[in-house]
């Protein structure tokens, strides 16, 4: 019962001319179902924003806020109103991409929300304030300024009439972090002021509680450059955390401000050995990049003493040379890193600085500290997936020194001990098409050593080929493709040879690359490897429009596949084959290859990945092709309904409408009991979304939304179970 289906613009609580029914609703049951309406809706409205459809989710928004003042309860309306609007990025940042008169309407419905929550009582200031800044944050986005100013006037003067302090302050915190990302300085400042206001009006018998609010606000001080006010509010707080927090953050802010007289005032104040050294390289980061190395150096060197009697002295001062590399003093920072003793805290160090030396275009002092690490590495007793190495590479990959990180990796044993190293071949080689640099991708690709990983080198030329292809250097994405190799679970030159030649500028190329990749196709012993080339061609064909070739070549790839001898070995290789065609998006040749399936779950597996995929992608004709093979009642009645409310999206209603008939006569076949349950383990139960009672409620609220109340009164008709019955007819009359 929690199907979530799309309502029309005109149908939202819709009550019908003509009753069929006499039972009575009560009150409490017709209010439910009103909310839970208004939340479908809103959740589907969210869900067409999502798929581009921005009239009709606005033309929901619209209804949806006429019908918020029929819900009686206070928190349920303020619990709607919040869920339309608290979902500024994913909801309004959209919409940006519309033409301004689009946006305007938009705007309208922002007016008419804003005029709602104006209207609440007073007693309701809380949620009202609330509610005015985040429509505030709604405008911003969508760049009315003048909007912004008011809502967010409107939203202080509701926080002013909040009775509690508590709920005051926190107010009046929020207005002042909105009135930040807006820009508006002197705004936050008056929001602040508001905030102690409220904050010294609270008892006194909670100083923790005070305390909350005084970080809160004295962090966002640090945001307005007012750090000596932050740094006063640090001093009345209790909590041993947050005044040691905010001494730090003013030293940061400091620094990054320039003024490191202040910085060096509030350092020594820091509490604990580590946060003080932090500070000291921090400070030693600003002085060196800024003309001034000795003095860098100086304070780099105090940070290092700082925590040399530290439990984890080691790991800190890695830390810190880490930290401090990155300023170009490679010398002294590679001096401190030979002081250390502990593999991982060394090996991180001259990881960092390694990869300053990189960028600085030092090869020498590279390989000089590569062979270093490459010892480290290789006499350690294992390196696992989640041990130093990564963060090596992952620094390597940040600074975009790719070279540097396939010669890290190759220094790796090829053993199962660093069972990352293929997601990190993958990693550096996809960097460099993402930029897009396919030149230098096959580059490094050429460094990933084919006898160990034949996978992550093969599939990277293949990408590289294609990327070539659409990038039109066709002699370059042929050379590619001669470099490929067979794996041994993979057919990389079929696979590639046929997508090369589905994009080839011309028939010919198209014919020699097809052609080619049958004969390598016919040169394959392996069976497994062959039924999947088989197919490959095979919707190659099909994307260039050989209807003929495309069958025959299916029809081999079955065969093909059916001579294994194993049958779960069988079953996983027309499984491998159909997820293929389905991420190819040939879900045609993959229903093809599902019908002779040689196991029946596997086949009911395929079934409904295929359905959902296509359905999800539109393609209608495949979706409907398996509800015409499916013979359970329960299963075929969720399809017809999921490819309805599909229809409903797109507007094509008549088409949903005749669906809906179709699902209410199989619906009724479902077998008894009305309402079932599914066994999850000994001590977990949940209710059968595929019942009968399910699919009763999925066809009423699609027929309501349709405004076809008496299609969905047929279906209540053939309830059995009272309540039940009682809440779908609630949902045709309410």
């Amino acid at each position: 019962m929690d199907e979530l289906v799309v309502v029309s613009p005109e149908a939202l609580n819709q009550i019908p001319q003509i009753m069929t029914s006499t039972v009575q609703i009560g009150s409490e049951l017709c209010q439910a179902v009103i909310y839970e309406k208004i939340n479908d809706a809103s959740y589907d409205a969210q869900q067409l924003i999502r798929v581009q459809q921005y009239e009709q989710a606005l033309n929901i928004y619209n209804q949806i806020l006429s019908k918020i003042p029929l819900l009686s309860s206070r928190e349920q309306r303020e619990y709607v109103i919040v869920s339309l609007i608290a979902d500024e990025q994913n909801i309004f940042q959209p919409l940006t991409q519309l033409p301004r008169a689009e946006q305007d309407k938009w705007v309208e419905w922002l007016g008419k929300a804003q005029e709602y929550v104006l209207s609440l009582a007073e007693t309701a200031s809380f949620a009202i304030s609330q509610q005015l800044y985040q429509l505030a944050e709604a405008y911003y986005i969508l760049g009315r300024n003048e909007q912004v100013a008011i809502a967010m006037q409107q939203a202080t003067t509701a926080a002013l009439q909040i009775a509690d302090p508590g709920f005051r302050a926190n107010e009046f915190i929020q207005i002042a972090r909105f009135c930040l990302q807006f820009q508006q300085q002197a705004e936050a400042q008056q929001a602040l002021s508001q905030a102690l206001a409220a904050v010294e009006q609270m008892p006194s018998d909670n100083p923790y509680a005070q305390g909350d609010y005084l970080y809160s606000i004295a962090t966002l001080y640090i945001q307005l450059s007012e750090a000596r006010r932050a740094l006063s509010l640090a001093d009345k707080i209790i909590n041993e955390f947050y005044p040691n927090y905010i001494r730090q953050e003013v030293v940061r802010d400091a620094i990054k401000r320039g003024d490191l007289h202040l910085a060096q005032a509030v350092t020594p104040k820091i509490q604990g050995a580590e946060s003080q050294a932090l500070a000291l390289v921090d400070m030693a980061v600003y002085w060196a990049t800024n003309n001034q190395p000795r003095l860098g150096n100086r304070l780099f060197a105090q940070a290092l003493k700082r925590v040399a009697k530290e439990e984890y002295a080691q790991n800190i001062q890695s830390r810190l040379i880490q930290i401090y590399s990155k300023t170009g003093q490679l010398t002294i920072s590679l001096n401190a890193a030979q002081r250390l003793t502990q593999d991982e805290a060394k090996a991180l160090a001259l990881g960092a600085i390694m990869v300053a030396y990189a960028k600085a275009k030092q090869p020498q002092q590279v390989q000089k500290i590569l062979a270093q690490l490459t010892d480290l590495i290789q006499s350690a007793v294992a390196v696992n997936n989640v041990g130093y190495v990564n963060n090596i590479l992952q620094f390597a990959v940040d600074a975009r020194q790719y070279n540097l990180a396939i010669a890290i990796l190759n220094a790796v044993k090829n053993n199962a001990n660093f069972d990352s190293k293929p997601y990190w071949y993958r990693q550096v080689v996809s960097a460099q098409l993402a930029l897009p640099d396919i030149d230098k991708a096959l580059q490094l690709t050429k460094q990933i050593p084919g006898k160990f990983w034949p996978e992550e080198r093969n599939i990277s030329l293949q990408e590289i080929a294609i990327a070539y292809a659409n990038a039109q250097q066709w002699n370059r994405a042929i050379d590619v493709l001669t470099q490929i190799e067979n794996s041994a679970f993979t057919p990389y030159q079929v696979l590639t040879g046929a997508e090369l030649a589905v994009i080839a500028p011309s028939p010919i190329q198209f014919t020699s690359l097809i052609q080619k990749a049958i004969a390598q196709t016919q040169a394959l012993k392996q069976v497994e490897l062959k039924a999947w080339a088989l197919a490959a061609i095979a919707q190659a064909y099909l994307r260039a429009g050989y209807a003929e070739q495309t069958q025959s070549f299916l029809e081999k790839a079955i065969q093909t596949a059916q001579q294994v001898e194993d049958n779960e070995m069988r079953g996983r290789l027309f499984d491998q084959i159909i997820n293929y065609l389905i991420q190819q998006r040939q879900y045609t040749a993959a229903l093809t290859i599902a019908q002779a399936h040689p196991v029946a779950y596997g086949q009911g597996l395929t079934y409904y990945n295929i359905f959902q995929q296509a359905l999800s992608s539109y393609a209608f004709d495949v979706a409907l092709q398996v509800v015409e093979l499916e013979t359970v009642p329960d299963i075929l009645a969720t399809k017809l309904l999921a490819i309805a409310k599909t229809y409903m999206q797109l507007g094509r209603n008549e088409d949903a409408i005749t669906l809906l008939d179709r699902a209410f006569v199989v619906a009724q076949k479902i077998a008894d009991p009305e309402s079932r349950v599914v066994q999850i383990t000994e001590y977990m139960e949940v209710n059968d979304e595929n019942d009968r009672g399910s699919q009763y409620t999925h066809l009423v609220k699609q027929y309501v939304a349709l405004e076809h109340p008496d299609k969905a009164q047929q279906v209540v008709a053939k309830v059995e179970e009272a309540s039940l019955r009682d809440y779908l007819q609630a949902w045709i009359d309410c």
